[in-house]
């Protein structure tokens, strides 16, 4: 028999008005038909300026062609259509890089784009290569006709996207030299090719991508309502960045893709190898019986909300805490969770696993992957002895602030810029626009808790992800007084962190700014955490933030705890060696230290 499982355990959202938390919806039901499925693929990032490197972002790259070749037609399978869309041929990836990997860095990593499988990606000849600036036309008129199509035809269709994702507006870079200059898909432009009578699957693994899922004014799961009615597989939450798996060294300094993709691709495995036709597409025998003795459909195929579930404890048994920090989102169209799998998504029964299998496994090694440098890198003129400096000592700065996700591409490419290596003058000028950004982000991270007057023993530097680490242990504890008071500190800690994201007292970055920097509103929210005020009280003060950030105003913080946190031992030691390495060039920094004038623009 069946069991029920209810989607809100695992943040689904109802596409009707209402939420889901008194629902339940079975986990198995009868066996359907393999979906007639029409499937759009696209990846965002381009290489204009190198950005599709392994060790840069390529690792959305690593996703894209891990499910093109998962989902290629064969003998046993072929989709109503497909069509993928990349401003970088499988090809030139494999001559300019060499090859791409799928998996977590102590784990079991596949490599899903080389020489050897190319063939395998160029045979069905369904990828279309499009210029930069044309890739996110090309793929939403390209869309918009399928789904015509599929409405005409009663088919289902499956889209992927694979991209950098704002945090202001959802929006995905697709396409452009780089992700400033990106056109963005936003909500707006999708809805407008879409077709409510079309079972549709939108599988995204961007940053804020949950922000698709529901629309910000109902971001209650009681109260959630649907942007789009759409099923919906998403790899973040919308206030919550989606994370590649490390980088490794062992492995060229490459990413290994994203953990949505990991996740899902293992859930489909499971998921078809638990449908009750599955043997049938690999070994000839009779069709089994799917009815009881009364006559009664026997429930042995998994539901799309099983699915969702799989998904979720694929993620919580590589770590119990990344699942909070991801916050995968899910939807189902129409709020159907109990159609089958396949049914609800279009993705097709298959043998996932041989497929998968059938990759060549990449062992650790020493090889370092090769930096590729292009001519539009090459072309970004020179840099003075002293601007190399001050840009090298600002990465300093940054890597000793402990900005988080440390084993991330973009921190370990600041990292090494510390360290002393250099880049081309035209990237060297972007990472210090981002690094201007993110240093001056936090300054004002440590000034709001000053301005707040919360006793906070805390600076730039403190180390937001071992706070959260700590309490997300606690709260898987074994003991339950333990787990009981990690779980309560860990919701207060994921309200309070939702009224300072909501309360946009931290700017957004522009397109020359980069991606989002998380760690000043995690800051500020565990600061009004471990300050015990009421919940009352801290709108009260965030709206005095608010008030002052909206009048452009800075303030005079002479206050005992705002001076302690500046002059902190980790704080010191990080700025001194700053200092020291600016002295050379003999250039001053600026003091990141509250402002003693009492008024100072916030911009």
């Amino acid at each position: 028999m069946s069991s029920t499982f209810n989607p809100a355990d695992i943040r689904g959202f109802a596409r009707k008005n209402g939420g889901l938390l008194d629902h339940e919806f079975i986990t198995n039901c009868p066996p359907d038909i393999q979906p007639n499925t029409r499937i759009i693929g696209v990846c965002g990032v381009t290489d204009t300026v190198g950005m599709a490197a392994p060790g840069r972002d390529g690792w959305f790259h690593s996703d894209m062609w891990a499910f093109h070749g998962l989902l290629r037609d064969s003998t046993n399978f072929k989709a109503a259509h497909q069509l993928w869309f990349t401003a970088c041929s499988p090809r030139y990836l494999v001559d300019r890089y060499k090859e791409y990997l799928h998996g977590p860095r102590n784990g079991e990593r596949r490599v899903v784009l080389e020489r050897a499988n190319l063939e395998d990606h160029e045979r069905p000849k369904d990828i279309r290569v499009c210029q930069p600036g044309e890739l996110l036309e090309r793929c939403l008129a390209s869309l918009k006709d399928e789904i015509e199509k599929a409405h005409q035809l009663h088919q289902q269709v499956l889209v992927l996207i694979f991209g950098h994702g704002d945090e202001d507006t959802y929006g995905i870079a697709i396409g452009g030299d780089n992700q400033a200059n990106a056109p963005r898909l936003n909500r707006d432009r999708l809805e407008s090719v879409l077709n409510s009578s079309v079972d549709t699957c939108l599988v995204t693994t961007s940053c804020f991508s949950g922000g698709w899922v529901v629309t910000p004014k109902y971001e209650s799961r009681r109260q959630s309502r649907a942007r789009f009615n759409l099923t919906m597989i998403t790899g973040a939450g919308e206030a919550n960045i989606s994370l590649s798996w490390a980088m490794s060294l062992s492995a060229g300094r490459r990413a290994g893709g994203g953990m949505l993709a990991s996740c899902l691709i293992q859930a489909l495995m499971t998921s078809s190898e638990e449908s009750s036709d599955f043997v049938k597409m690999w070994t000839a025998y009779e069709d089994r019986v799917t009815r009881d003795a009364n006559g009664e459909p026997i429930s042995d195929n998994p539901t799309y909300i099983t699915m969702c579930n799989k998904i979720h404890e694929n993620l919580k048994k590589i770590h119990p805490s990344l699942w909070q920090e991801h916050k995968f989102s899910f939807a189902a169209q129409d709020d159907k969770w109990d159609s089958e799998w396949r049914t609800r998504t279009g993705f097709p029964l298959l043998n996932y696993r041989e497929r998968w299998e059938a990759l060549r496994i990449v062992h650790p090694g020493v090889e370092i992957y090769p930096a590729h440098i292009t001519d539009d890198e090459k072309a970004g003129g020179s840099l003075s002895f002293t601007e190399k400096a001050l840009i090298q000592a600002k990465a300093l700065h940054y890597v000793h602030i402990h900005p988080g996700y440390e084993d991330q591409p973009d921190f370990v490419e600041f990292r090494r810029l510390a360290e002393g290596e250099e880049y081309f003058p035209s990237r060297m000028r972007e990472l210090a626009f981002i690094l201007d950004y993110r240093i001056t982000l936090m300054s004002w991270a440590v000034d709001y808790v000053a301005f707040m007057n919360l006793t906070f023993p805390g600076g730039v530097s403190f180390k937001t992800d071992a706070w959260k680490a700590d309490v997300l242990t606690q709260a898987n504890s074994a003991d339950p007084f333990i787990s009981s008071v990690g779980r309560e500190k860990w919701t207060k800690y994921e309200d309070i962190r939702n009224l300072v994201n909501k309360s946009m007292v931290f700017r957004a970055p522009d397109r020359v700014q980069g991606p989002s920097f998380l760690k000043p509103k995690d800051y500020l929210a565990i600061a009004l955490v471990e300050s015990g005020l009421s919940k009352k009280e801290i709108l009260k003060r965030l709206d005095k933030v608010k008030m002052v950030v909206g009048v452009g105003i800075m303030y005079n913080a002479q206050l005992p705890i705002a001076k302690a946190t500046i002059q902190a031992t980790e704080v010191r030691s990080a700025r001194h060696k700053v200092s020291e390495a600016i002295k050379s060039v003999g250039l001053r920094l600026r003091s990141l230290s509250p402002s003693k004038s009492p008024r100072r623009r916030l911009d």
